[in-house]
């Protein structure tokens, strides 16, 4: 096979460079083509994308959630080859929610024998995305996050940025329109695509990534106490189960405030409200393990 492997050297620190270099060294033992782009600065990952050549059979990335979106970004219209990831970001995402393997021989074996199921595409502007998108406190700590951030993360790289966050919150006011429905009040809106959320979390729990529908979740409150009590909830999957949660489905979301408000694409600061935010059903191939049994 002919490869290109995109890989961010900062996610992950070293531990991901040897395990990129060992995928790199498996793929190139067993026969393949492997081109291999290091991004140094953000956008890399899309111009690599898009510059690749047109008779790619994969992409693979070695990276997070972040890089993935990039490369989503940069493949143009026609949104192929098939990706596969080795995971190595924080929350790594799409690898929790499929069961994406993390070890190199195994990646290089789903390179190889891994089967393309094809995903649907969150459109939100201009910006393309595979996992999720949200508007509020999370929005506002992710911000934050760019603002300071200088290298790789990690979950104890957020604990500042979320305290930072908490000190001067004021939980806002947003309105939401699902397809032609009536606007819904919320003070925290997640737009999702899968069930996990951060590597820790379950949200929108009846997720399915090529359902041709966005799941939604709507909180009615989100003060500091609503917050904590969603945090734990949702680390035992119940978020939806609470009161003042409203849980639907739809293919375009718009989303408005009285006053501009975060909002975070696949774990990425990305605007202000408003944002219209709709799905393009099953157009990103992504290699998956084959079923079992």
């Amino acid at each position: 096979m002919k490869l290109l492997l995109i890989a961010n050297p900062v996610s992950g620190r070293r531990r991901a460079l040897r395990r990129r270099q060992r995928l790199e060294a498996i793929l190139a033992a067993r026969g393949h083509e492997v081109t291999t782009r290091i991004t140094r600065a953000a956008g890399d990952a899309a111009r690599f994308a898009a510059l690749r050549p047109p008779d790619l059979d994969r992409i693979v990335v070695a990276g997070g959630d972040g890089t993935l979106n990039e490369v989503l970004n940069g493949l143009g219209e026609r949104l192929g080859p098939p990706i596969v990831q080795l995971p190595s970001g924080t929350a790594n995402i799409l690898a929790h929610e499929y069961g994406l393997p993390g070890d190199p021989e195994a990646v290089a074996d789903l390179v190889e024998g891994g089967v393309v199921r094809h995903l649907d595409l969150g459109v939100i502007g201009e910006r393309r995305f595979l996992l999720l998108a949200s508007c509020g406190f999370d929005a506002m700590v992710t911000r934050a996050i760019r603002r300071r951030r200088s290298g790789a993360l990690g979950y104890r790289g957020y604990l500042r940025p979320i305290f930072e966050t908490l000190w001067r919150y004021r939980e806002p006011q947003l309105f939401v329109r699902i397809d032609a429905g009536e606007e819904l009040p919320a003070a925290l809106v997640v737009v999702s695509n899968t069930r996990n959320y951060g590597g820790l979390f379950c949200v929108t729990d009846r997720a399915r990534g090529d359902s041709g529908q966005l799941d939604v979740c709507l909180f009615a409150r989100a003060s500091r106490r609503h917050l904590v009590r969603y945090a734990w909830a949702g680390f035992r999957g119940r978020i939806a189960r609470l009161d003042g949660v409203l849980y639907r489905t739809g293919r375009r979301i718009a989303i408005r405030s009285a006053e501009p408000v975060p909002v975070e694409v696949d774990g990425d600061d990305y605007a202000d409200t408003p944002v219209e935010i709709r799905v393009v059903p099953r157009a990103v191939p992504i290699v998956m393990p084959p079923a079992r049994g």
